[in-house]
């Protein structure tokens, strides 16, 4: 099909790009959105090839929800070179497909002379190279590497009607199709029609002359060959659902529906600018320079309907920016697809006329025309910059991880791995918090269960589709929605049988704690593991969805059967016949450009304007947010260092000579410690510049934080300085208060789990007795929109014990209603003669799609009694509590105060104080609260706590004994009563407050 001589442009393009792209594939893959999600898929096929189930991630799926074409010839590669080479290797034969699609692409709109530059415009392609280096999107470049290479077939047939080109160009499609089916259902309508519509225009132009065609000339050869366009739509239709039937099933019988994933290529690009990078400016880089070159080749007499297909990507692509591409789309098809596709796809439509652009300012008639004008500077000084940029930016672009990570930094797996295969780990599901896409890349390599997964398209567990989250891991990005939905997880691990948790992120470790979960070490990765005790082992069979074994067949055989059959047909017709690549004919091709007219000067205008206007906003940018022309950049710059623990240079925003010393400013800071200090994230900062004169200025600064436990606000003053141009910040007061004992001793009982005594198939811990524990009181109280059981618990065992709570609401006919655990209204280990008051919380709108597992019919239903379960287990979890509470007094407006104490000789980092309020001998409210700061040894914290109102409420259910059941048995069977110490307390407007604490002590300082 291709001769050397003729293509020998096109070979050296394609091992240009070969060398570029392949060359840095290596060390850019793995940062990449996508990849990791791609060679999990691989990994299953290369496990389990005719197998459609995956149960590792969302308690499974069925693997027909993504075409297989890439993942399965993934698979076959790996059995020689492994997952990671596969994937290097299949991105080779993207990057020569995609090449030589946009050479031979280029032919139907170009001169023969300028398709060499188009090809080498296709090596520096911008969305190309985002696509590949950036997001790692492999199916979606093979698809359409695919489609540009059977649009000239397509073209040629409907000019020719020659049977292999038909064949050739049904072969590419299906192949398409089962590599991206998305792709070939919007190249149908962008591409493949604009190219139908291309060579009935030239078929008409052939026929009545290149000039001289009428529009009613061109209706009459469109009805003429209005059977065939039909035809080959129509067999165009039936092998895109036969190749991946499978599929079309899935979608059918199991459709998305849950709440849509935010997406930044659907946001105004304008209020983001920085979603507008990625999403639009790199992809189009310096080919917006050349947009009204490419508009008007476009809309011409012969391209006027791909200049149509091309402004319509081109306005979708804008994403969010105007109301346009919502109203073109409809608001299902908008909050579902990812609009940077759009934006992709115009940027390959547009690259044959970038070539020509390109060839016109180095040889063609651009060239001429300011020659001839004697300012051949000009083309020249054009020419050079737009070469110059592409080559600068598409460096940018390769290297866009390393300017912004995107990801957190490499994972070794192997210690994970070897974790969860150690005494049967694996036999209990996990999770991951903050491994990015890297969740995916341990899944292909463990054959453990997560809840889990990356692929949001078949998330099946209510949990997930009910909440804007994509992932858990990640949940810390999507505000108190995305932890609300974590923490429904971290509540009822049971009902998951997820006991082991791998965290990445400090920023976690709050809720993990008071959620019940135990902090078991570090792996040799430094990822810190965390345990929920007491939950069962995976069911040994699990809930699965299954096809129809044709249909595994199908989809395990029809994919590389169609690869195989492109492959045979390209072999036998072209390369054995030696027919070479066919051109539409020279004169049908319209003149490259009128030497004469306003382009060019519209072409040098824009241009221009446009570097102007970038260079203007840049320039402009830098100065606003430079870290210290202003007060205001200043303390926004302080607070972003402070964010991300950038310390030195939070350090040199002070005056000069005002610290001794780095290391006793990061000593200062070492004193104060809290969940403020260690454990949030910088959500919203206001700025109020109350005094500035020429060298001094006020600032009052209202921060509001975001936590994985809840949102604080906090406000800060600021007092700066001019010097020079740069304005400093002056240190702030600091507490120089010591405790009275320098050094501090401190004897207590610690508790140790010496590890297995007796070895069971199914058990990897010590058979002990569970610990009694005594159910106290429990009260059901019902209010318009949620229900609450509150409650006292108390250890009356000589071992320290892990407790979990759940609560189940039953209607009056006895029917289950719900059940739901304890989150962090209470204490979950308890030390021999400790007892704990607690709220297990029900929200009624999250019945029916929570981890409550409510049937839908009976989310209405009115609560009528509930039941109480308890169970314990012996425990060695951190039960620090040298604590106590000093001066408690009850103030005005609902307010107490009270010094919290640490005489232990660790430090608290995060105090909870539960407040439990009673009028009588009745419990009446149980409230949480989480001090901002921390309390270091032998010193005191003074808090003052504004008081929860006590919600209305309408019903008052208390349990009887029968209804409170403690490893596995009631409180009636086994007579006990418990007798809770409450030592801290307080009497407040005839309301007794009884108060407890609870303490997050960080690792390090145990």
């Amino acid at each position: 099909m291709l001769f050397a001589g003729k293509n020998s442009h096109l070979y050296a393009c394609i091992a240009l790009a070969l060398i570029i792209h392949g060359g840095v594939l290596f060390f850019t893959f793995t940062q990449t959105y996508d990849a990791y999600v791609h060679l999990f898929f691989a990994g299953h096929y290369a496990e389990t090839w005719f197998e459609t189930w995956n149960p590792k991630w969302y308690t499974g799926f069925t693997i027909t929800s993504y075409p297989p074409l890439v993942h399965q010839s993934m698979a076959l590669l790996s059995k020689i070179v492994g997952l990671k080479a596969a994937f290097m290797l299949w991105s080779m034969v993207v990057i020569v497909l995609f090449v030589r699609g946009a050479y031979h692409f280029s032919a139907l709109f170009i001169p023969e002379k300028a398709m060499k530059y188009a090809g080498l415009m296709a090596v520096f392609s911008f969305s190309f190279t985002e696509a590949l280096h950036v997001f790692g999107q492999l199916p979606s470049l093979t698809g359409v590497s695919l489609l540009l290479n059977a649009c000239p077939f397509i073209y040629k047939w409907f000019r020719q009607k020659k049977a292999r080109d038909l064949v050739t160009a049904l072969s590419l499609l299906a192949l398409t199709t089962c590599a991206h089916h998305v792709t070939t259902i919007f190249g149908m309508v962008f591409f493949v029609a604009p190219v139908i519509a291309l060579a009935l225009i030239d078929n008409t132009a052939a026929h009545y002359g290149l000039d001289k065609w009428k529009l009613s000339q061109f209706v009459r050869t469109v009805f003429k060959e209005i059977i065939p366009a039909g035809a080959f739509g129509v067999t165009v239709i039936v092998i895109t659902v036969t190749v991946i039937l499978p599929y079309w099933l899935w979608s059918k019988s199991d459709p998305i529906t849950q709440i849509p994933i935010p997406h930044g290529s659907r946001e105004n690009f304008i209020a983001e600018p920085n979603l507008g990078i990625v999403f639009f400016l790199i992809p189009w880089g310096m080919m917006l320079f050349a947009l009204p070159y490419i508009f008007q080749k476009l809309y011409t007499r012969r391209l006027i309907f791909f200049g149509l297909s091309f402004t319509l990507l081109f306005i979708l692509g804008t994403g969010g920016t105007t109301p346009i591409p919502e109203m073109l789309l409809g608001s299902n098809a908008f909050n579902i697809l990812t609009l940077d596709r759009f934006t992709f796809w115009a940027t390959v439509m547009a690259l044959p006329m970038w070539g020509w652009l390109i060839y016109d300012l180095v040889e063609g008639d651009l060239y001429m025309y300011w020659v001839e004008k004697g300012k051949a500077w000009v083309v020249r000084g054009m020419a050079l910059f737009l070469l110059a940029g592409t080559l600068l930016l598409t460096g940018l672009t390769i290297n866009l991880s390393n300017f912004k990570p995107m990801q957190p930094e490499q994972l070794d797996m192997v210690p994970i791995v070897n974790f969860l295969e150690r005494d049967n780990h694996y036999k209990w599901r996990y999770l991951t918090l903050g491994f990015g896409d890297q969740v995916a890349w341990l899944s292909a390599n463990t054959k453990a269960q997560t809840v889990d997964g990356n692929y949001h398209s078949v998330r099946r567990l209510p949990e997930l589709t009910s909440r804007a989250v994509e992932r858990l891991e990640n949940s810390k990005y999507l505000g108190m929605e995305g932890l609300g939905s974590l923490q429904q997880f971290l509540t009822i691990p049971q009902y998951f049988y997820l006991k082991y948790i791998f965290a990445n992120d400090k920023f976690y470790d709050p809720i993990l704690y008071f959620s019940g979960w135990q902090r078991i070490g570090n792996l040799e990765n430094d990822i810190v593991v965390w345990e929920r005790p007491d939950v069962p082992f995976l069911p040994e069979l699990l809930p699965r969805k299954d096809i129809p074994r044709i249909q595994k067949w199908i989809w395990g055989v029809t994919p590389l059967t169609v690869l195989s059959a492109a492959v045979f047909i390209y072999i036998i017709l072209f390369r054995f016949n030696g027919i070479p690549f066919y051109c539409p004919r020279k004169d049908i091709l319209p003149p490259a450009i009128f030497r004469t007219g306003t382009l060019p000067r519209i072409t040098v205008l824009w241009c221009g304007g446009l570097l102007l206007f970038v260079v203007c906003l840049f320039t402009l940018q830098a100065y606003r947010n430079h870290d210290q022309v202003t007060p205001e950049n200043t303390v926004r710059t302080y607070f972003d260092a402070m964010d991300f623990k950038n310390f030195p240079h939070a350090y040199s925003l002070f005056e000069p000579g005002s610290y001794p010393g780095f290391e006793q400013y990061v000593l200062e800071l070492s004193l104060t410690d809290g969940i403020l200090a260690s454990y949030a994230k910088l959500d919203n900062l206001v700025l109020d510049l109350t005094h500035k004169e020429k060298n001094t200025a006020t600032i009052q600064a209202h921060a509001q934080w975001i936590t994985s436990l809840e949102t604080y606000s906090s406000k800060h003053e600021f007092e700066l300085v001019r010097r020079g141009p740069l304005w400093y910040i002056l240190p702030f007061p600091k507490d120089r208060k010591v405790p009275a004992e320098s050094f501090h001793r401190k004897t207590e009982v610690t508790y140790k789990s010496q590890g297995r005594r007796s070895v069971e198939v199914r058990s990897n811990e010590d058979i002990l007795d569970r610990p009694e524990v005594v159910l106290e009181e429990a009260h059901l109280l019902s209010s318009k929109n949620s229900h609450h059981v509150i409650g006292t618990i108390t250890n009356t065992d000589a071992d320290p014990a892990h407790v979990t709570l759940q609560a189940v609401v039953y209607d009056s006919l006895g029917r289950e209603i719900g059940r739901y655990g304890l989150r962090d209204v209470g204490v979950h280990a308890l030390q021999p003669g400790e007892s704990t008051p607690f709220r297990i919380d029900f929200e009624r709108d999250g019945w029916a799609q929570s981890s409550l597992r409510i049937q839908r019919d009976t989310a209405l239903l009115t609560p009528a009694s509930f039941a109480l379960f308890a169970n314990t287990v012996v425990t060695d979890e951190e039960l620090y509590r040298q604590y106590g509470l000093e001066e408690i007094r009850c103030e005005e407006n609902g307010m107490v105060s009270a010094s919290l104490y640490n005489y232990g000789a660790r430090e608290i980092t995060v105090p909870q104080v539960l407040v439990a309020r009673k009028q009588g001998a009745q419990l009446q409210w149980v409230e949480r609260h989480y001090l901002e700061r921390g309390v270091r040894s032998g010193r005191k914290l003074f808090f003052r706590q504004t008081l929860d109102g006590i919600p209305v409420i309408e019903a008052r259910t208390t349990a009887p004994p029968s209804a409170l059941i403690v490893n596995g048995k009631s409180m009636e069977e086994t007579g006990q009563h418990g007798n809770s110490p409450d030592t801290f307390h307080v009497t407040c407007d005839d309301e007794l407050i009884f108060f407890k604490v609870n303490a997050f002590v960080n690792e390090i300082n145990r």
